[in-house]
Parts: structure tokens; sequence; C-alpha cells
């Protein structure tokens, strides 16, 4: 059997259509964006990497992801606000878009509901511990400016989008036949 074969056989072309489909919904859904003070906008691009983590599992998850940081690094007008470049990944927001892998490949580990709460609780901590430090370094900013510009403004939202991302992907898994990687 060819690895062209074993790829078919095993479902790859359904896992990479759920791939672009999902990159497609975080490209889609990152731009909108409700800029603060501060520098880091309100987005809907963590709501969309969660669901998608709950979703598909922590692969096919990352894989979105990481499909959405590469069309945005190309150029692609993705991030928030429709902006894209390599300039806005290294830019003082860089070490968000970066963490994003990380919440999707914790917050799409586990299985178990109790687990995928505490998944998204850690991979929302290491967003905001990459995120931050970041920007700390990149905007030359002391950690009381950075948590007071890129965090405590944001827990709220992103407790609800967690819950949300969370009982939607649950119904959806439901709707798919629980069908996770």
């Amino acid at each position: 059997m060819t690895a062209l074969s074993a790829f078919f056989q095993k479902g790859g072309v359904y896992r990479l259509t759920r791939i672009a489909m999902g990159g497609a919904l975080l490209c889609l859904l990152s731009p909108w964006s409700i800029p603060l003070a501060g520098g880091v906008p309100v987005t809907l691009g963590s709501f969309a990497v969660l669901f998608l983590a709950l979703l598909l599992g922590a692969k096919e998850g990352v894989a979105c992801t990481a499909l959405y940081l590469s069309l945005g690094a190309m150029g692609l007008p993705v991030f928030s606000g429709g902006r894209g470049g390599v300039g806005i990944l290294a830019g003082p927001t860089g070490g968000y878009l970066f963490g994003f892998l990380l919440l999707s490949l914790c917050a799409g580990a586990f299985k178990r509901s109790a687990g995928q709460i505490a998944g998204i609780l850690l991979g929302e901590a290491l967003l905001y511990l990459l995120g931050t430090v970041w920007f700390i370094i990149a905007a030359h900013a002391g950690v009381w400016k950075a948590l007071s510009a890129c965090v405590f403004p944001f827990l709220p939202g992103d407790a609800v989008k967690a819950a949300l991302a969370w009982g939607l992907a649950a119904l959806f898994r439901k709707r798919m036949g629980a069908k996770q990687s």
C-alpha cells in the first residue's frame, strides 16, 4: 500500500477538509475586533480557537490554528482589525497569536468534560503568560502596565467566550456523532 492510498483510507481527505474549514472559520471570526486602550483588541479569535480545539481535538485544532497563523503571516488580512503580515506576529500582540497554539493544544487534549475545563484553564493561562511576556518585551512595558492592558480587561469576556465555546462544541459533537480525533 502506498502512502497516498493509506492517506485516503485513513480519512485523510476528511481530516484535511475539517482543518481547512476550521482555518477558514478562524479567518472569518478573528478580524472582527473591538480596539481597547493599551493596544490589545477584543476579538473572536480565542473563541474560535477554543471551539475548534474542543470540537476537533488537539491535533486538528492546532492544525487549524497553524493554518490561520500561516495565512496571516503571508499577509492575508485575517488578524484583528483585518491586518496581516509577519509584522503583526512580531509586534506587541504576536505572543497572543502564538499563544493560540498552546490554547488549542491544551483545550483539545482532553475528551471528558472536567478535563476539558482544566485544559481550557491551562490553555488560557499559557496564552496570557506567553502573550503578556511578549507584550512586555515588544512594547517595553512594565509588568503592571502589561497586566492592566492585556489581562485584567479580558478575563470576564474570555470566561464567557470559553463557556460558549465549550457548550457549542459539546452540542456540535453530539450532532456529529461524537466523531473526534
